[in-house]
């Protein structure tokens, strides 16, 4: 896991009459190792190999609740939020000279390759619908002579692949109501958080709304039930890609999933607002919402799959192993 964003600071410099608070911009960095295997795959005790070509064919169990690979970018201070994968075979040498690191961690005989994992099924499938609830008293002046109004929201599920479609369902009794409703809004929003490791004191979150669609009002004293869609988008809009490293910019399209890192989590959250047309109703009205997971599809879900991996990168599907 890898951060990395600005921060606006102030601190105060100078001294009596010339004392002031001074404000400037700090970039803050996080970096967390999520998954460190080694799997060796040959030993010489009795000295080196003798000359010649040497196969060593291997295969290598990944951990199931690795976390995806995804490249996040934000206009809001300017974050950088970033889960890769690096595969690497190598030879381990006798002098330590032949290292690149103190750690000797990375030696000059090796060879590497960035690997996209990718979590093709929910752990825990929650395919069940879910009902909520929005109950408000409308008009009136300082919570008196409030008429009532009562909304049922029932969400369809609350796991999706990208490019699935959200359905929703939507109840509203306001036949004792003396408030015409202007309009009601489906919304899908992301919400990411990031934490550097330097002091681990800094963080940087925002909420944004990715996919909205509207509905029409309905007039006071009336009951109505209706049915609304939103799809789960399957790329990012984000188009500013400078300062975004080489290796990482074949993500920069593709849509986020569900994260829950150590210094990396992204959110997803189906929400519905109504909204009357009252002076006490302020902003875009009443909500309720939903926690969901979005996932990356399989391949044998959606096939264009296939050709919406980033390029230049090695497809690996991590899941559940088969008890």
């Amino acid at each position: 896991e890898n951060t990395k964003f600005r921060k606006r600071h102030r601190k105060t410099v100078g001294t009596g009459k010339r004392r002031r608070v001074k404000y400037y911009w700090k970039w803050h960095y996080g970096k967390k190792s999520v998954v460190d295997l080694v799997f060796p795959l040959a030993n010489f005790p009795d000295g080196p190999p003798r000359p010649g070509m040497v196969s060593y064919p291997f295969t290598m169990q990944l951990p199931y609740d690795l976390l995806p690979s995804m490249f996040l970018a934000s206009n809001k201070e300017e974050a950088r939020m970033s889960i890769s994968y690096i595969l690497r075979a190598q030879v381990v040498p006798i002098d330590d000279e032949y290292w690149e690191d103190d750690r000797e961690i990375a030696s000059i005989f090796k060879s590497e390759k960035m690997i996209y994992v990718t979590k093709p099924t929910f752990q825990q499938a929650d395919p069940g619908q879910h009902v909520k609830k929005i109950e408000q008293g409308v008009g009136g002046c300082c919570g008196c002579f409030t008429t009532p109004c009562t909304t049922t929201v029932t969400f369809d599920k609350r796991q999706y692949y990208t490019g699935e479609t959200a359905n929703v369902s939507i109840h509203t009794d306001a036949t004792m109501c003396k408030k015409d409703i202007k309009g009601f809004k489906f919304r899908l929003m992301r919400r990411h958080w990031a934490k550097d490791t330097g002091t681990y004191k800094w963080s940087t979150t925002s909420d944004r709304y990715m996919e909205t669609e509207e509905a029409k009002g309905m007039d006071k004293g009336t009951e109505k039930t209706f049915e609304m869609s939103l799809r789960i988008p399957t790329e990012d809009d984000f188009k500013d890609d400078s300062g975004v490293p080489e290796e990482h910019a074949a993500m920069l399209k593709s849509f986020s999933s569900t994260v829950e890192g150590k210094i990396i989590q992204v959110n997803y959250y189906l929400k519905v607002f109504i909204q009357f047309h009252s002076w006490n109703d302020w902003g875009e009205g009443k909500s309720c919402s939903l926690p969901v997971d979005i996932l990356q599809p399989p391949i044998q879900y959606v096939q264009p799959m296939v050709t919406q991996m980033p390029q230049g990168l090695s497809l690996i599907h991590i899941s559940e192993p088969t008890r």
